[in-house]
């Protein structure tokens, strides 16, 4: 994903002010000006009991873990030395995970 915000609103070279910078560090930027995407993630499970005796029952489960397999990006890189600073180069969760399960119960 390329630039998702405007790199141009932040300067990339801070004036420094004293011998350790961290006091000039931040600019004159708010805090939290810069947000990533939403996130949104379903979970869905299901499960059928099944029984074979008084005392005895089968039961499967099935889980899906993101289950519409929505991609959620992660945040852009916010260190305005680096050469990818702005963008978003990775994911922040797995694809669709499904997951079977089989249990004895007695």
């Amino acid at each position: 994903m390329m630039n998702y915000f405007n790199q141009s609103c932040i300067s990339p070279a801070w004036p420094i002010i004293g011998a350790d910078g961290i006091g000039t560090a931040f600019s004159e930027s708010g805090v939290g000006i810069v947000t990533g995407p939403g996130q949104n993630n379903f979970d869905i499970s299901l499960q059928k009991v099944s029984p074979i005796r008084e005392s005895r029952s089968f039961l499967f489960r099935l889980e899906l873990f993101n289950l519409f397999n929505h991609p959620q990006f992660a945040n852009p890189d916010d260190a305005t030395s680096d050469s990818s600073f702005g963008t978003i180069t990775s994911t922040s969760i797995n694809p669709r995970i499904i997951q079977l399960a089989a249990k004895f119960m007695f």
